[in-house]
């Protein structure tokens, strides 16, 4: 999806439209955007969004329904139930806030000096607007790991340009982050209540999309693809598998497996092999993407755009892995140390790790809300996930199904003792077509699943890892 838009004070008039609120210009090209204005309250979405508990809602009804709304706590609680890639501008009388969506698919980075504000989907357009330069610190930082993995907390590459993260807004007046989840108790949730109104929302969810678009969905032996498959199974008439593989490499089970189902279920499948891109081609990306590309996917998309499925949104299942409890397991919150976190960013930095003990300390709360939930959705879905889409939004079309607040809440109200006990995968893989379960799941993994069956093993193999590595 075009997702460029750029706000500020002074008008630009290098794009297509340009909407005022407030004294500030909102211009984009085609991005899709709505708005309400409610006398002295305001509400612009940017991106598509469905109301998961009324998914007849279109978005000019959402948007009136939260110009209705007298405070910001409310429009974000009902934010909270929104899906989909997009971000909400609120202006009230004089002030202005922007909510990004649940895992901040399409970015807000932003940036204020005394002339002007600036607030962008990319920060190589705040950067050449501002002749901002890129940051030598965040350049320290990427070369210390391998180029999938994210910048910590909200630096980018350019210097003193933010970027939001999940659970934040931000607060135009002043032009600083703020957090706002979580700030009451949770409420601890039953595993049973969660599997079911999971199936529920995504039952309702799956009936509006398929409406309005085509689907492919990618598949592995892995646990996510085939919880995604297990729920559009009442649609999969319309909707083909596929699997990328390398050349020489037919044998993966990655590959076998989804085959194998195929064949026995009656399914269209595709396996695609990978097409590498051009270096030449890959060393503009890498200046388009903000110096945050990643080969892999873009080989990926790449590669998808040239298939007979180009056509096709695809399913993209990455935010459900935070249901398995896999990254913070059942351990005691004290185990949640500076030095355990940081490993799990995959950087050797010292820079970095600064930038993860100010993440730590913005995320203190007294809500029982546990720091591996906590982490696990602002690092891994706030960073990593947003790089990766803007990755695959160059030549393809992810559809991200899951990117629900309403949904990661219930999933992280399930205690962590009962997501490491039982499967929330399966459970719901054995309700909506246990056929699947038939099949192997990552028999290849063998290693990785003696380690992480005993939780304390894997804490002990993620410290040691990161450290042999770190002294590579």
């Amino acid at each position: 999806m075009d997702k460029l838009y750029l706000m500020s004070k002074k008008k630009n008039n290098s794009f297509k439209n340009i909407l005022k609120t407030n004294d500030i210009y909102l211009h984009y090209n085609d991005l899709q955007v709505s708005h309400f204005f409610n006398g002295d309250s305001k509400i612009i979405i940017l991106g598509h969004a469905v109301h998961c508990k009324n998914v007849d809602l279109d978005l000019i009804d959402i948007c009136k329904e939260m110009s209705e709304m007298n405070t910001l706590s409310e429009v974000i609680e009902y934010s909270d139930y929104l899906v989909g890639r997009y971000i909400i501008i609120r202006s009230y009388e004089n002030s202005t806030q922007i909510l990004p969506d649940a895992t901040c698919t399409i970015p807000v980075n932003f940036y204020s000096d005394e002339q002007d504000l600036y607030i962008s989907s990319t920060t190589h357009l705040i950067g050449k607007l501002t002749n901002t330069l890129l940051s030598e610190e965040s350049l320290e930082i990427k070369s210390k790991a391998e180029e999938q993995h994210p910048l910590p907390y909200n630096i980018t590459m350019y210097n003193n340009v933010k970027t939001l993260i999940p659970n934040h807004l931000l607060n135009v007046n002043k032009m600083e982050m703020f957090r706002y989840y979580p700030n009451e108790k949770q409420s601890e949730k039953s595993f049973d209540f969660v599997l079911d109104e999971t199936i529920n929302v995504m039952d309702n969810l799956t009936e509006r999309f398929v409406k309005e678009y085509k689907f492919s969905l990618p598949i592995t032996s892995g646990l996510d693809s085939r919880l995604l498959l297990a729920l559009m199974k009442d649609h999969m008439s319309d909707i083909p598998l596929y699997t990328f593989y390398d050349k020489g490499d037919e044998e993966n089970w990655d590959l076998v497996v989804p085959k194998q189902m195929s064949e026995k279920l009656n399914l269209e499948h595709h396996a695609i092999e990978r097409i590498p891109i051009e270096k030449t081609a890959l060393s503009k990306l890498t200046k388009i993407l903000d110096h945050q590309q990643n080969e892999r996917i873009l080989e990926n998309g790449f590669s998808l755009s040239e298939s007979s499925l180009s056509h096709r949104h695809f399913l993209a299942g990455d935010i459900i892995p935070i249901v398995k409890s896999n990254f913070g397991k059942n351990y005691s919150e004290k185990l949640a140390t500076l030095f355990y976190l940081n490993t799990k960013t995959h950087n050797y930095s010292k820079n970095n790790k600064k930038h993860i003990k100010k993440w730590i300390k913005d995320a203190e709360n007294d809500y029982n809300v546990s720091k591996f939930d906590l982490f696990f959705w602002e690092y891994r879905f706030g960073r990593w996930l947003p790089k990766n889409a803007n990755n695959y939004d160059v030549f393809s079309n992810p559809f991200y199904i899951f990117n629900c607040r309403y949904l990661i809440k219930l999933w992280i109200s399930i205690s962590r003792e009962e997501r490491t006990s039982r499967s929330f995968h399966k459970e719901i893989i054995e309700k909506k077509w246990p056929e699947l379960l038939e099949f192997p799941f990552n028999p290849g993994n063998k290693l990785g699943r003696i380690f992480s069956k005993n939780q304390y093993s894997y804490y002990v193999a993620s410290l040691a890892k990161y450290n042999i590595n770190r002294f590579r």
